[in-house]
């Protein structure tokens, strides 16, 4: 408690000293304050200025080793295309190779079968011709030995003829002989030998019947052959034809080889002739191909200048990812510098009994105090220290919230996949615009940064940037906002 002035002339001294004193030390905590703000925020910028450079020096040498790494990669890749590149180059002279040994190979063998086609020809037609020259001997020697068996037989069947007409004469002379004869006895012994010469010309007729009988008989024989001999010449005449249908059917055959060994030489003339032409065609497919193959290494060229433009630009998106990230890692780094600052600021020794003990002082000393500026000064130092209390409070909301928004932030950098339209150009989460200097905010709006913060971390990327940085710009005005009240 303060002590008690002293009435006359020494008590309006003490006065005026309390009078001074309260000024004066009020002047002095805004002087204090106003360089604690200058003090913090030259060094915020010295640590911001050093962070910067220890981070660009660290970040340069792993960007360089990054760098380093990636150029290996692509060098070995490039060894490996180029490696291809001559493995296919080598396979495909092996290729041309074995096309040219496979087309020598078929040219001699195409030489080969058709010598051995000649020679096979050749055998046919000296075997067609032997056989026709056998058959024709054959057919001559058969027609010959049928000739002269034909004559024999027609000379034997003449000669039977003969005989079987002189004996049939002699056999009718002996016949009219013998009837002269017999009428020459019956007429001579007409009376003595009447039944001698009837059983005579009995026996005679029976002799003559009997010799006729023979003699049919002969001719029955001679007619049977004579037709025998007459089917055989006919059968001769039909094996006859039968050799001729032959031969002309051979002649036939004959004709038709040698037709096929003209279409033989035509077509040897025109492969021949088409020689050329195949040849031509397959050197325009060699041509082809090997149009092919500068075109294809054309490609390859192209697909490999391509891929180090694509790794060039990834390089560049990826310094531009890495940039982006230095800067989530500052503003998180702000972001916990103000909380400590906060923290140091709003911290006091004092709890809440020793508030309760103040406040009971000041309401003696008010009883007490016969001062009204005494009491003004009282009043402001328990407002001050209400208004304390309420932002010691407002100090802890706000690191709980910024806990929480360090973790989602944590994790939004963490599950972050870096997208095309995001690399392209500058990223939303750094264009943070300066914090106003003041802005009165409701606890509600306050309390509602963290689950409007969960709410747009559900929303696309740039969206979601927005939401982290309102989050940020409400921690500065906060911040900002309660410097300003203890000026």
């Amino acid at each position: 408690m303060p002590k008690k002035a002293k009435r006359g002339v020494g008590g309006k001294r003490g006065v005026k000293k309390v009078e001074q004193t309260p000024h004066e030390k009020e002047q002095t905590l805004k002087d204090k304050l106003h360089k604690a703000d200058r003090n913090t925020t030259v060094n915020l910028l010295k640590l911001n200025e050093c962070w910067r450079s220890v981070l660009r020096q660290s970040r340069a040498s792993e960007l360089r080793k990054d760098i380093y790494i990636l150029k290996q990669t692509f060098e070995r890749q490039l060894e490996d295309k180029d490696n291809v590149i001559e493995c296919l180059q080598s396979d495909l002279k092996g290729a041309e190779h074995q096309w040219a040994e496979a087309r020598r190979v078929h040219l001699q063998k195409i030489e080969h079968l058709r010598a051995l086609q000649e020679k096979q020809l050749m055998l046919l037609k000296q075997q067609w011709e032997d056989g026709l020259q056998r058959s024709n001997s054959s057919f001559k020697s058969e027609r010959k030995q049928m000739l002269g068996h034909s004559k024999m037989k027609s000379a034997d069947l003449e000669d039977a003829k003969r005989t079987v007409e002189q004996q049939h004469q002699e056999v009718i002379n002996e016949i009219h002989r013998l009837y002269i004869e017999s009428i020459a006895s019956s007429e001579s012994d007409h009376v003595d030998r009447k039944a001698a010469l009837v059983l005579e010309g009995m026996m005679a007729v029976c002799e003559r019947t009997r010799r006729r009988k023979d003699i049919l008989e002969l001719q029955q024989k001679v007619a049977k052959e004579l037709d025998r001999l007459v089917l055989r010449t006919q059968k001769c005449i039909q094996t006859s034809e039968k050799t001729k249908r032959r031969v002309q059917k051979l002649q036939e055959f004959v004709i038709q080889l040698r037709m096929k060994l003209h279409s033989n030489k035509t077509e040897k003339v025109y492969v021949e002739r088409d020689l050329p032409a195949a040849r031509n065609k397959e050197k325009e497919i060699t041509y082809k191909l090997r149009g092919q193959l500068t075109q294809s290494q054309l490609v390859a060229r192209k697909q490999l200048i391509e891929l180090t433009v694509q790794s060039d630009y990834a390089t560049k998106k990826l310094k531009a990812v890495i940039a982006d990230g230095e800067r989530v890692l500052r503003v998180a780094e702000l972001c916990q510098k103000l909380e400590g600052r906060q923290k140091n600021v709003f911290m006091s020794p004092s709890s809440a009994e020793d508030r309760h003990r103040s406040m009971t002082e000041e309401e003696e000393a008010k009883e007490s105090s016969e001062f009204p500026e005494l009491w003004r000064v009282m009043r402001h130092i328990y407002a001050t220290l209400v208004h304390r209390d309420a932002l010691k409070k407002c100090n802890d909301d706000l690191s709980r919230e910024n806990q929480q928004l360090r973790l989602l932030l944590g994790q939004h950098t963490g599950a972050m996949t870096v997208r095309d339209h995001a690399l392209g150009g500058r990223h939303i989460l750094l264009t943070v615009q300066k914090a106003p200097t003041f802005m009165a905010l409701s606890g509600t709006a306050r309390r509602l940064t963290v689950i409007d913060a969960r709410r747009e971390l559900s929303l696309p990327p740039r969206s979601r940037a927005d939401s982290v940085v309102q989050a940020v710009t409400v921690h500065q005005r906060c911040a900002s906002r309660s410097a300003h009240q203890l000026g």
